[in-house]
């Protein structure tokens, strides 16, 4: 007997069995008949209780995670597949055991070598603009490429989205279709026969095939908007590991489209996340989301957390999702960077710190439209709270000493960007003395005061936050900057003695940075 989680896969199973002449019978699909002639059984989870009484010679548990106790179901099947089901020998199989104390482990290199499955080539696809031109300019992508990338699979987080980008495809040329999880069987086996025969180049597909079942076709499983389980993530890119001789070069492709959000510091953050996908044991590197917690004290940055194994966290949008789809917004393709499964970039351009002078530029740019102003992790522009977090994200870097002295020196150059005002482990200080030193603390701090005090008195009033004036959210910011300074707030480092001194030569300054934390009036009293 062998036990599996769904019909689709019971059914592939079945099949995958047959082929090695073996007399098969699935329970679980809606057929109440048991064939007791069957050389196999495979049984889904649910209908476990079918077979009560029934004793096996060989008992093989297939995504045996998906057996971890979550609710009382999930503990009422594994009770029964472990201890009521009888079986001379038995064995629990699944690609994401959590526990690393196993009997045996069969890698994925192993598994290309003997050539049960095809290799893997990872295309991450770096696309900047908001949501609706993220998933526009994915699109164009898509209908450029489908010679290649078809037939495919276009993971979606939402329904509604899956299907106008469905539409969008079918009107660029891309035969495509829309599938979700409460499709019936009917559906799904009507659209996987078009995609083998060619008849269709994608399926957009919400909740459905993320695991377990997949096509021996399929060249490339594209994942369109982002998802937090890193454990799903690696899940959904092995549907593309089948082999079959009709994918060029032997090779099945993974595209991961991704904004520049703020965990993307540099190429190391790109090649990790190749490695999760292909190692279990790598998948601690691989991480989707940085999640910018405003509960934490201002320049605060941490790492999503990944969620139980096999489950997706969907986000249902509205239909107002669906028709912002349909509108062109600015969005530009960053770029298109291929790697192979051991995280060796394959790309023309392999310059080890493109990615970290791309988005430094992308923030000088800011600047320059902005009064040199740095960006606000507070806006409420995506743009600029996308590469605020990201600079966070950069000196959070600096201070762990993991950049190279050629990124600390670019942002060194950046206006506003005090380095040396953070702690600095002794480590990089050891490597490199004086590195982050600022040039002249003393009189650019005196200058930096000075100006904060022409703005207040020629303005009668302290800059405010809420300000559309690019100047005035600067001064904002250096006021703002003074006062984290006095609090010591992490990971900004105390004033020093000398600093307070420079503070108090200038009173009108020194008053407000110094008064005790509450809400501050933007006038002078």
């Amino acid at each position: 007997v062998v036990f599996v989680p769904w019909c689709d896969l019971a059914r592939q199973v079945a099949a995958e069995l047959e082929g090695f002449g073996l007399r098969t019978c699935v329970v679980g699909d809606g057929d109440p008949w048991i064939d007791d002639t069957a050389n196999v059984v495979i049984c889904v989870f649910a209908s476990v209780h079918r077979l009560t009484g029934r004793t096996f010679r060989i008992k093989i548990v297939d995504e045996a995670h998906h057996l971890i106790p979550s609710s009382s179901a999930g503990r009422s099947w594994d009770h029964m597949i472990h201890n009521v089901i009888a079986a001379n020998l038995e064995a629990d199989f699944s690609a994401t055991f959590r526990d690393d104390d196993v009997d045996f482990d069969y890698s994925f290199d192993q598994a290309v070598a003997d050539g049960f499955i095809c290799d893997l080539k990872t295309q991450i696809c770096l696309i900047g603009g908001n949501q609706s031109a993220r998933l526009a300019t994915l699109a164009g992508l898509v209908q450029k490429n489908s010679e290649q990338w078809a037939p495919m699979f276009i993971m979606f987080n939402s329904v509604s989205v899956a299907r106008s980008f469905a539409d969008r495809l079918n009107k660029l040329g891309v035969p495509a279709s829309a599938m979700i999880g409460s499709d019936s069987r009917q559906v799904r086996t009507k659209n996987q026969q078009k995609l083998r025969q060619g008849n269709l180049g994608a399926l957009c597909l919400v909740k459905l095939f993320n695991e377990g079942t997949s096509i021996d076709e399929l060249r490339t499983v594209v994942m369109a908007e982002p998802r937090e389980s890193t454990v799903n993530i690696q899940q959904v890119a092995m549907r593309v590991l089948r082999t079959h001789s009709s994918k060029p070069s032997g090779v099945g492709r993974f595209v991961q489209a991704l904004d520049l959000g703020p965990w993307i510091v540099d190429d190391n953050d790109l090649k990790n996340f190749v490695l999760g996908l292909t190692s279990t044991r790598e998948l601690h590197l691989l991480r989707s989301k940085t999640v910018h917690d405003e509960s934490l004290t201002d320049g605060a940055w941490v790492r999503g957390e990944t969620r139980r194994p096999g489950v997706v966290q969907d986000t249902v949008w509205g239909d107002a999702a669906a028709r912002e789809l349909q509108i062109e917004g600015s969005s530009a393709l960053v770029s298109v960077r291929v790697f192979d499964r051991l995280g060796r970039e394959v790309s023309d351009d392999q310059d080890p710190d493109w990615l970290l002078k791309s988005r430094l530029a992308e923030l000088s740019e800011w600047q320059q439209n902005h009064g040199g102003a740095l960006p606000c992790a507070k806006s409420s522009e995506e743009e600029e709270l996308s590469l605020a977090q990201w600079l966070e994200a950069v000196v959070a870097r600096a201070e762990l000493g993991s950049l190279s002295q050629d990124a600390v020196q670019s942002l060194k150059a950046l206006p506003g960007l005090v380095l040396g005002d953070f702690d600095v482990p002794r480590s990089l200080k050891d490597e490199s003395p004086g590195l982050l030193q600022v040039e002249d603390t003393s009189a650019a701090k005196l200058e930096d005061l000075l100006s904060l005090q022409s703005w207040v008195q020629e303005n009668q009033r302290f800059p405010s936050s809420a300000s559309a004036e690019p100047s005035e959210l600067f001064q904002n910011q250096r006021l703002r900057h003074w006062r984290k300074r006095f609090s010591g707030r992490k990971p900004y480092k105390k004033l020093t003695p000398e600093e307070l001194q420079q503070l108090e030569a200038v009173p009108l300054i020194n008053a407000y940075v110094t008064m005790p934390a509450q809400p501050l009036a933007s006038a002078i009293p």
